[in-house]
C-alpha cells in the first residue's frame, strides 16, 4: 500500500513539475538565436549577439584575431594584450564574421540592417570595417568572392561617444541586397562582417542587432557632395587648403583623391614598416600644414630608407580625407595607407609601375642572351617570383585575372583584391596576374605584370579591352621587382615585344 502511494505521489510531483516548465519560454524559442523554432516570417536572420555569435561564425583570413562578444556586442580589434604583461599591442588581421548560408531563391528583394559602435580607426574607415556578400562561398572566406555592401558610417568614429567607454551605437542603415542575390538560383547566399587591421593601428568594431528580412532597403551610398571645390583628381588635385577646407566642412567620404602639396615637415620615416608619416602645405612652411599618415613612397612601393623625402620635395599624394579625433584633440590628415603619385615631376601609376612606360627598352635593356630568363628561355611563374632581384628577364605564363576595378585597392593583400577567370569592366587596364597553370585561383601562385599607358602592350594584353585573353600564355621581358604588393615583372617599354598563345 506505501509503494502505490508512493507513487500516486510522484506521478502528481511530475505531473505539476511538467506544467511548470511548459509555462517558462525557452531559450531555443528566441527567434535567431540558433534554437530548435524558426526566426518570424519573413527573416532570414536575426542575431542580437547579445550573449553568443549565435549562428554566425568567426574565421580569420589573415592573423590570428576573432569576433568575440563583449560588452553584450560581437567586438573585433586587433589592439589587446596578448601575451598578459599588462600592455597592449596591436596585432595585423583580416577577420570576417560569417553568416549561416541563406536561401533567397524565393525572395523579391531583402534587406540587412544592424547597429554599431566603432572608435579609433585611423585608415580608411569603409576600407577596414565592412559589410559584405558571396554567392560562391563554400567554407575559405580567401577563395570566395566578395561584394562589399555600402553601410553608414554617421555618427561613428568621432571620439565623442557619451557612453561610459567612449562608444555610441548607430544604425548602419537599411542595406539593400543587390539583385544579382536576389530569386532564382541564388540558394547559397552568405553575408559577412569583415574587419581589417595591421600592427601599427587597428579600430574597435562592435555590432549589435544584426537582421536580414524580406523588403526594400535604403541607398547608404555617400553622394558626391556639391559643396567640395572641383578637383581631387590626378590632372587637377586639390590644394592643401582645398583639402583641409572639405576636412572642417565634414563632407569629405572614404573615397581617395589626389592632393597636391609641399613637404613641410618630417616626422618619421620607417623602412622597417615600409611606411612615412610627414606633412605637407601649399607654400612649404608649417602654416597650415596636412599631415600625411604612415604613407607609402612612389607608387605605393614600400619607403626603404629616409633619404627617399625630403623637405622642400613637391608631392601629389593619393590617398583619403579624415578628420582623426582621439583624447588629446582632432587631427585633419591623409589616412593611413595613401601613396605619392608624383614626386618633384616624376609620377608612378597608383599601385606601382612608371607612367608612361619609360623604363628600359625590352629589346636593348640588359636582358640574358642565353639560357634561364633570355627571350629564347624564359622563367616560368614559380622562377620568377622566386628571383625579385630587380633584374631583367623574360617570363611566361597563362593569364589568369587582374586587379578589381576597384581604385581604392592598391595592394594585393587577399583574394578579395583580385577577380580571376573575368575580364571587361569587373578588372582594371593597367595589369594582369599570370600563373604557370590557367586553372590558378590564388593570387599567391600568381604574377603582377605591369601594362604600362600609352603603348601596345597595354592595348594588346589588359584584360578590361581584351577578355579574350584570359587563359592564353603571355611571355615578355621586363624588370624582376615587386608590383600591387606581390612578385611583379614591371618598368617594361610601352612598346615592347610580347607573344600571346
Amino acid at each position: 500500500m506505501k509503494k502505490i502511494l508512493n507513487s500516486f505521489i510522484f506521478v502528481i510531483f511530475a505531473a505539476l513539475a511538467f506544467n511548470a516548465c511548459s509555462d517558462v519560454p525557452a531559450p531555443y524559442d528566441i527567434p535567431g538565436t540558433g534554437g530548435d523554432s524558426e526566426t518570424e516570417e519573413g527573416v532570414y536572420i536575426d542575431e542580437t549577439f547579445r550573449t553568443s555569435l549565435g549562428s554566425f561564425t568567426s574565421i580569420s583570413a589573415q592573423g590570428n584575431l576573432s569576433w568575440k562578444i563583449d560588452f553584450q556586442s560581437a567586438c573585433i580589434t586587433g589592439f589587446q594584450d596578448y601575451d598578459g604583461d599588462g600592455q597592449k599591442e596591436n596585432q595585423a588581421g583580416i577577420t570576417y564574421l560569417v553568416s549561416p548560408t541563406i536561401d533567397l531563391s524565393a525572395s523579391t528583394g531583402a534587406y540587412i540592417t544592424f547597429d554599431h559602435a566603432l572608435e579609433y580607426e585611423r585608415g580608411s574607415i569603409s576600407d577596414n570595417n565592412q559589410l559584405v556578400i558571396s554567392k560562391d562561398y563554400a567554407g575559405d572566406v580567401n577563395t570566395a568572392n566578395w561584394e562589399v555592401l555600402p553601410i553608414s558610417y554617421d555618427g561613428v568614429n568621432n571620439g565623442a561617444g557619451s557612453g561610459s567607454d567612449g562608444f555610441n551605437f548607430e544604425s548602419a542603415g537599411n542595406i539593400s541586397i543587390p539583385a544579382a542575390y536576389i530569386g532564382e538560383g541564388n540558394t547559397a547566399i552568405t553575408v559577412a562582417l569583415r574587419h581589417t587591421c595591421d600592427d601599427s593601428f587597428s579600430s574597435t568594431w562592435e555590432v549589435q542587432n544584426f537582421k536580414m528580412a524580406e523588403g526594400t532597403g535604403e541607398d547608404t551610398d555617400n553622394p558626391d557632395n556639391p559643396d567640395n571645390p572641383e578637383g581631387g583628381t590626378a590632372e587637377d588635385p586639390y590644394t592643401v587648403a582645398e583639402a583641409q577646407s572639405i576636412i572642417a566642412a565634414g563632407t569629405y567620404t572614404s573615397d581617395n583623391v589626389y592632393v597636391k602639396g609641399i613637404i613641410s615637415q618630417i616626422d618619421e620615416v620607417a623602412p622597417d614598416f615600409g611606411n612615412a608619416t610627414y606633412h605637407i602645405s601649399d607654400d612649404g612652411s608649417t602654416n597650415g600644414q596636412l599631415e600625411v599618415y604612415r604613407g607609402y613612397y612612389l607608387g605605393g612601393e614600400k619607403f626603404t630608407s629616409a633619404d627617399q623625402i625630403k623637405v622642400g620635395d613637391e608631392v601629389i599624394v593619393y590617398g583619403a580625407l579624415t578628420l582623426y579625433v582621439s583624447q588629446y584633440g582632432e587631427t585633419p590628415e591623409i589616412s593611413t595607407g595613401s601613396q605619392i603619385y608624383s614626386l618633384n615631376g616624376t609620377t608612378s601609376e597608383v599601385g606601382g609601375g612608371e607612367q608612361g612606360g619609360s623604363g628600359t627598352d625590352s629589346e636593348t635593356g640588359d636582358f640574358p642572351e642565353t639560357g634561364p630568363g633570355s627571350q629564347d628561355e624564359p622563367y616560368d611563374v614559380a622562377t620568377a617570383m622566386a628571383n625579385q632581384n630587380s633584374e631583367w628577364a623574360y617570363v611566361t605564363g597563362y593569364i589568369v585575372g587582374s586587379v578589381k576595378s576597384d581604385d581604392s585597392i592598391s595592394k594585393i593583400e587577399s583574394n578579395y583584391d583580385v577577380v580571376f577567370g573575368e575580364g571587361g569592366t569587373a578588372v582594371r587596364a593597367t595589369m594582369v596576374l599570370i600563373a604557370d597553370d590557367p586553372a590558378v585561383t590564388d593570387y599567391t601562385q600568381c604574377l603582377a605584370v605591369n601594362l604600362p599607358s600609352g603603348g601596345s602592350v597595354r592595348s594588346g594584353i589588359n584584360l578590361q579591352d581584351n577578355p579574350g585573353n584570359l587563359g592564353k600564355k603571355l611571355t615578355i621581358g621586363g624588370k624582376l621587382r615587386t608590383y600591387f604588393n606581390i612578385p611583379g615583372l614591371r618598368d617594361m617599354n610601352k612598346d615592347a615585344s610580347f607573344t600571346l598563345e
